[in-house]
């Protein structure tokens, strides 16, 4: 976290939350003002009247895959005719059906990966009225789907910057 020294952050109450850059920009941007919402700040997306100016960029937004791997060797046909064996193909699944004993969907002999979705993101608060960035920080997060992930680095974000800007902290 990086601060503007002198700053005076008691005097902060309205802030203007504006897109964030990047792919995801918009989710990022929604899940700040779910956070902020609860703060005793008044959260807009105009600049006029407001004290300060949430911004930044997304550097990083990977949703997670599933996969689906066929364990051992599998026998298909190509366009052409020509018969190939192909030793522990991949799918990639877009359902979350996982059945037990060690199937996925139902499926013999098949397993289930994860590969984990991840968020980055740099965030700024600007003075409305000079411009100067008075609050920086950056986190980003690895986890099972690109929700959760989003919501830790946010979460994280969102306290690093109530530490500085009292009006910040949720309600309680």
């Amino acid at each position: 976290m990086t601060v503007k020294q002198g700053y005076d952050f008691s005097k902060i109450h309205r802030v203007a939350i504006q897109n964030f850059e990047g792919t995801g920009g918009d989710a990022v941007k929604n899940e700040f003002v779910r956070e902020l919402v609860g703060s005793s700040l008044n959260i807009t997306e105009h600049r006029k009247g407001a004290d300060v100016v949430l911004m930044g960029a997304v550097t990083e937004y990977k949703p997670g895959d599933k996969l689906m791997v066929f364990l051992g060797d599998s026998n298909t046909v190509t366009p052409s005719g020509q018969a190939v064996v192909v030793t522990n193909p991949v799918v990639t699944l877009s359902g979350t059906q996982v059945t037990p004993q060690g199937t996925a969907m139902g499926v013999p002999n098949t397993q289930i990966l994860s590969v984990s979705a991840s968020v980055g993101v740099i965030a700024r608060l600007v003075d409305a009225q000079t411009g100067d960035i008075v609050w920086s920080d950056t986190y980003s997060y690895e986890g099972l789907d690109i929700q959760s992930a989003m919501q830790a680095v946010i979460s994280s974000l969102t306290k690093s910057l109530s530490r500085v800007v009292p009006a910040a902290k949720a309600r309680s």
